[in-house]
């Protein structure tokens, strides 16, 4: 969950800095990094057998720590941002 929710964004602000992306599309790259799982695995897990609770209990608690973290991704993307 932790490589999901700080090390993709600080990912993608790092690619985006190297790359010489300033101002909003820095905002927008670390805000599509931060966001949790999508719940459509769960589907897919159930679908093939795979453990779905499993799945469900990971994307729900992606989701509560979601909350914290993507306000402080963007806080921290923000002052590279520049403009």
């Amino acid at each position: 969950m932790i490589v999901k929710l700080l090390v993709f964004p600080a990912v993608f602000l790092a690619v985006a800095m190297i790359v010489g992306v300033t101002g909003e599309p820095v905002l927008y790259l670390v805000l599509c990094g931060a966001m949790p799982t999508a719940m459509n695995g769960y589907v897919l897990a159930k679908q093939m057998g795979g453990d779905a609770d499993l799945y469900a209990t990971v994307t729900t608690l992606q989701t509560l720590m979601s909350f914290a973290t993507i306000p402080l991704a963007l806080l921290v993307a923000g002052q590279f941002a520049g403009g």
